[in-house]
């Protein structure tokens, strides 16, 4: 039997080839689309940790407008690239988006051969620009960036950090509700971190009860004296026929200390204590000495960064008259400098009155805010007298910010102090390095300080090899 044993033909064999390379094309081309993916995937995930040790990096540090060769150096191993460069500017924008006229684009502070000498008066001028147009606000923009490259995970990536404060300085234009068109790119008083500011707003909480509980100790004094004018004089006391014509102090005692050994890193600590004393019934009248003495700890925290002291309080009101404030600033740590800010308020928004001079009868004085309790009004004036002042009492290493009044033209037309040390009369303008040289006078404009913005941070990673972009974006507070 004759077998075939005929092999296979070089055209098959070419069919065969082309065959499979149909079939197997596809297979190959989607596993080099995977393998394309799953790289740019790993280079992303590489670039978006890294981007994200940046961010970090970036929210802790404290924003310069100059820093030098060796901080750019330290800096550039604190966000592990190869090398660093640095920018900043400034400009002015419109509530649309668009470029102001008050702030050039580009600007820069003095020390850099711009026309400004801080970024408060940046502020203070678009500030002063707003108030006198009143027709197109603008507001102050700041903006960073960093370059430089970087090797990750065997990737060389060039690095961008873009910070600015723009997304915050439109919305404060475009939103209705902030007073201040820079409110929220501020650290003022609408945008505080308690964590990182001691804010301290119960200060004036107690004034209340501490008047209740003198006027109660006189009554129990009165009424278990076993003599019969007085209960009488209790019972008039109580139905309000009579009234008693006591005085108290009262002291705000705010203290910054030093924290050593703490295992959670806080290493500062701010105490704010009210003293209330009433020397008048604890003489006239058989009252306990903790009943004409009464204290109250309204702030007791630990800090991790020495933090900015705020006090908003309403002027003491006692039996509807004020008082004089006593604010005593303890500063225990060695070398550092404690920033109080003091700001007076009135009790509400609500119960506030137009105030007529009592002097001129007519003039009707619009920053002299009254609460509907008492007839008084603030900073008010009997002859050359203040009716009431602000003693401050400070240590070394303290500076103060206050919105009360530190001079007022007196009836003869001279100076008078509003403040006091305790040691100079209140007629008597106080002299340079006591109390005036440290309490300093907290102007609307002066809210805009170096820091105390939020800023949009967008870290721009580029591969070099593959040119794939990554973009993290995060922001940061600087308070």
């Amino acid at each position: 039997m004759k077998k075939n044993n005929r092999g296979v033909s070089l055209i098959e064999i070419l069919i065969a080839v082309v065959v499979f390379t149909i079939c197997i094309t596809p297979i190959v081309s989607q596993l080099m689309v995977g393998m394309r993916i799953s790289k740019k995937a790993d280079d992303q995930q590489a670039a978006t940790d890294y981007a994200k040790s940046i961010a970090e990096t970036v929210k802790q540090m404290e924003l310069s407008d100059e820093y030098s060769d060796a901080q750019l150096f330290q800096m550039a191993d604190d966000f592990q690239m190869d090398s660093l460069t640095y920018s900043n500017s400034y400009y002015s924008v419109k509530a649309d988006g668009s470029a102001g006229t008050v702030i050039p684009e580009g600007s820069k502070l003095i020390s850099a051969g711009g026309s400004y000498s801080s970024v408060t008066a940046m502020y203070q001028a678009v500030n002063t620009a707003n108030k006198a147009s009143g027709v197109s606000p603008e507001a102050v923009v700041r903006q960073y960036q960093f370059t430089g490259t970087a090797e990750v995970d065997d990737r060389e990536y060039e690095v961008q950090i873009d910070m600015d404060t723009l997304p915050y300085a439109l919305s404060a234009l475009n939103s209705t509700s902030n007073y201040d068109l820079n409110a929220v790119n501020l650290g003022n008083l609408s945008s505080l971190d308690a964590s990182t500011t001691a804010i301290i707003t119960d200060a004036s909480n107690y004034d209340a009860p501490v008047s209740v509980s003198f006027f109660n100790a006189v009554i129990s004094s009165l009424e278990n004296s076993g003599n019969e004018e007085d209960a009488m004089l209790a019972v008039q006391l109580k139905n309000g026929t009579r009234s008693l014509n006591d005085s108290a102090t009262k002291t705000i005692h705010i203290e910054v200390n030093e924290v050593t050994s703490d295992p959670n890193g806080y290493k500062y600590q701010v105490v704010c204590k009210l003293i209330y004393d009433n020397s008048y019934i604890s003489t006239y009248f058989d009252v306990p000495t903790d009943a004409s003495h009464i204290e109250y700890e309204v702030h007791n925290q630990l800090y991790k960064e020495l933090p900015d002291v705020y006090l908003m309080y309403n002027q003491f009101l006692y039996n509807k008259n004020y008082g004089d404030d006593d604010i005593q600033i303890v500063n225990n740590l060695d070398s550092e400098t404690a920033k109080v800010y003091v700001v007076r308020t009135v009790e509400t928004s609500s119960n506030v009155q137009d105030v007529v001079s009592p002097e001129s009868g007519s003039s009707l004085l619009p920053d002299q805010l009254i609460p509907d309790e008492t007839t008084q009004y603030r900073d008010a004036k009997s002859g050359a007298n203040y009716m009431y002042i602000t003693k401050f009492t400070v240590t070394d290493n303290v500076e103060v910010y206050t919105n009360i009044p530190l001079t007022q033209p007196s009836p003869t037309g001279t100076e008078v102090s509003n403040i006091t040390n305790g040691a100079v009369s209140r007629l008597t303008k106080i002299s340079t390095n006591t109390t005036e040289s440290v309490v300093k006078p907290l102007e609307e404009d002066e809210r805009y300080s170096e820091q105390g913005r939020i800023y949009n941070i967008v870290i721009t990673l580029t591969n070099t090899e593959t040119g794939i972009v990554t973009t993290f974006d995060t922001s940061k507070g600087d308070y």
